[in-house]
């Protein structure tokens, strides 16, 4: 179950700082530091906040405040934008927008431009500049209007 009010960047920033689980209990304090590409922050910008347990191996497990997928064993390369868009783009709204946005960029940094909009019998297609293999959604969209 989320904490409450996660769905707020700053409040999911506030939830790496030490604390107990319950009173009198361990304290649990975030294991990496700002070298780790999951650092605090990024992990809190992808969608997730600290979430430790009394498990052993749960020392460093974070939950995302949309979907609830919880991660764990965050190695120093791992990237958690990556790792949220290849879990949950399928049912996650925050992996799929922002954790999704890496994807919508093209090589120097711009963004996806659209080059030609055609209809068909109520559908419209939508084609990207970017070649498949850049892009890991379809190259092209359809939509009903």
């Amino acid at each position: 179950m989320a904490l409450p009010g996660m769905e707020v960047l700053q409040n999911r920033i506030d939830s790496f700082e030490p604390r107990r689980l319950k009173k009198g209990g361990k304290l649990y304090i975030w294991p990496h530091d700002d070298s780790f590409i999951a650092s605090k922050s990024n992990l809190a910008e992808a969608g997730f906040y600290f979430s430790p347990t009394p498990k052993k191996e749960d020392f460093d497990n974070v939950t995302c405040f949309m979907c609830q997928k919880q991660l764990g064993d965050w190695e120093k390369e791992d990237d958690p934008f990556a790792l949220h868009f290849a879990k949950c783009a399928e049912k996650c709204a925050w992996a799929n927008l922002r954790c999704g946005l890496q994807y919508d960029r093209v090589e120097g940094g711009g963004c996806v431009s659209i080059l030609h909009i055609t209809t068909d019998a109520n559908l419209v297609y939508i084609a990207s500049n970017l070649p498949k293999t850049a892009y890991p959604r379809q190259k092209q969209q359809r939509r009903r209007v």
